[in-house]
């Protein structure tokens, strides 16, 4: 990502991707990303904001001071090149 074609500044977010192989419809990505709103904030890690209209679903992970810490979706390997 970023960090490896220079392009990353200090406070970027990181950008992860579940890998799930038979997970392939976008509903079943939301309900994924769901679960880890879940997680995130039943862990009280931070909060989470799930964005469903996107193109590629994402979760957009909050830390307790409201920072962007990360990024999260599902099966978009493609993205973690950029």
């Amino acid at each position: 990502g970023s960090c490896q074609n220079g392009f990353w500044m200090n406070g970027s977010d990181v950008d992860a991707c579940l890998v799930l192989p038979r997970c392939t419809l976008k509903q079943a990505w939301v309900t994924k990303l769901r679960l880890v709103q879940c997680l995130v904030e039943r862990e009280r890690f931070g909060t989470v904001e799930v964005v469903r209209a996107a193109r590629v679903p994402v979760a957009k992970i909050f830390g307790a001071g409201g920072g962007e810490l990360c990024d999260v979706s599902v099966n978009n390997v493609a993205a973690l090149e950029n």
